[in-house]
């Protein structure tokens, strides 16, 4: 077969593949659609006010197909299922509002049993226009539900997009998150795991003018001394996100690869019992910090005296990394918070205008307080507006000396061109 006739046999199959729905084009990946090929049952619009009957009455492992259309839904999911329609753009789930209790928050889907575990997956879906609450916003998940999302949409919700208090797993392929009011994906429970591949959270947390819990993704899990969450990370975007693009409090395993935080509020903040391990990111002109480590709660257990409250710090393996024009410090890392850079760029920090002006500012490529502990291999901090590397002490500027902890610099690293303000003298001012 000539050149010529393979390649006029590949446009043939892509066009195929496209015109029955096996590949989305229009976004940075391919989709490969599985569950809907043999429905189960399929559900038209006419039936939009028996779907959740339908729902109830399935048996185990069903496949619902949803043709085109917008269903005006608040649908409960309590055995396992797959939900389907044709695309974000053709089949819509839109929330409703209680007649009875118009201020009563309720999601679009809520996904829970509450004797055992179920596994449902909703692929080919818009949700949207959930009302507001924690028991509000678009999908929320509970119980020891093990939930997947393929090439949904969670969009424009008063509340969170998605809310996960669940024992099982999340797991989410080929979606968006955006436009939501509070954060795009809200985490608690008792040892959840999260698992996102291709994945934007975007515009999230434009509800209130204060960052009290309004970010891409949050993580908090303060009610029990076992709670632990889990993530794992693959080809995901934070972009545009009212706070912080990851935002992780409380015990944690992440780990990352190929993620951007891009123009957020803050890129990247980790708190208390967090272990962090990124590799190819890009944390870049985000509103305040790019990246910051500070000790936080950890749990809490009864005590003699009442509740007792442990502390921890985070620790972050940063490899293969880009931090850059962030509008104060690049990198931060408090407390008895542990970092370690391999091949990372600092570059261009400390773009707010105050860092031009004001001595207090705190506009550093890397900055240390506290007991901090950080390693630098192999990596370049340049052309940020103070300092390339700085610990919080007087002679630095700061007001107190407060860093009792190490920074280690190995290998070869390159750190030039900082002090851009000209406030002060040099590149590196540590103990």
């Amino acid at each position: 077969m000539s050149a010529l006739q393979t390649a006029k046999w590949m446009l043939l199959a892509l066009s195929i593949a496209i015109s029955i729905g096996l590949v989305r084009i229009g976004n940075d990946w391919p989709t490969i659609y599985n569950d809907c090929q043999n429905p189960t049952l399929t559900v038209g619009p006419e039936e939009d006010p028996s779907l959740q009957q339908l729902i109830d009455r399935a048996t185990p492992r069903t496949i619902m197909h949803l043709k085109p259309s917008t269903y005006n839904v608040h649908l409960q999911i309590t055995r396992s299922l797959t939900l389907c329609g044709d695309g974000p753009q053709q089949t819509i789930l839109k929330g409703v509002v209680d007649q009875e209790n118009p201020l009563l928050p309720i999601p679009v889907i809520k996904i829970f049993n509450a004797t055992g575990a179920i596994e449902v997956t909703l692929e080919g879906l818009l949700v949207t226009k959930g009302q507001a609450g924690r028991d509000g916003g678009g999908i929320v998940s509970g119980g020891q539900a093990r939930v997947t999302l393929k090439n949904v949409k969670v969009s424009a919700h008063e509340s969170f997009g998605i809310g996960n208090d669940s024992k099982g797993q999340l797991t989410l392929q080929d979606v968006e998150i955006s436009d939501n009011g509070s954060s795009g994906l809200f985490v608690a429970g008792e040892e959840p795991k999260v698992v996102l591949q291709r994945v934007l959270i975007a515009h999230n947390g434009a509800k209130s003018s204060l960052c009290d819990g309004l970010h891409g993704i949050l993580t908090i899990n303060p009610d029990t001394k076992v709670d632990k969450a889990s993530y794992s990370l693959e080809d995901v975007k934070f972009v545009g996100n009212k706070c912080d693009g990851l935002h992780i409090e409380h015990i944690a395993q992440v780990t990352g690869q190929r993620l951007q935080m891009l123009d957020n509020g803050g890129g990247i903040w980790l708190e208390g019992a967090v272990v962090a391990s990124l590799t190819d990111v890009e944390v870049g002109n985000n509103h305040v910090w790019g990246i910051s480590l500070f000790e936080g709660v950890a749990g809490l257990k009864q005590g003699t005296q009442g509740i007792e409250v442990t502390y921890a710090s985070p620790q972050l393996i940063l490899q293969q990394a880009k931090i850059f024009n962030n509008q104060f410090n690049g990198l931060s890392v408090s407390n008895s918070a542990v970092a370690k850079l391999q091949g990372v760029t600092v570059e261009g920090n400390g773009t707010h205008p105050a860092c031009k002006t004001n001595v207090r500012a705190v506009c550093n490529g890397v900055e240390v307080s506290k007991g901090a502990q950080v390693t630098i291999q192999d990596s370049t901090i340049r052309e940020n507006m103070v300092w390339g590397v700085a610990a919080y002490l007087k002679k630095c500027g700061y007001s107190i000396d407060d860093f009792t902890g190490r920074v280690v610099l190995e290998g070869h690293n390159i750190i030039e061109g900082n002090n851009k303000a000209g406030k002060q003298q040099g590149e590196v001012c540590l103990p």
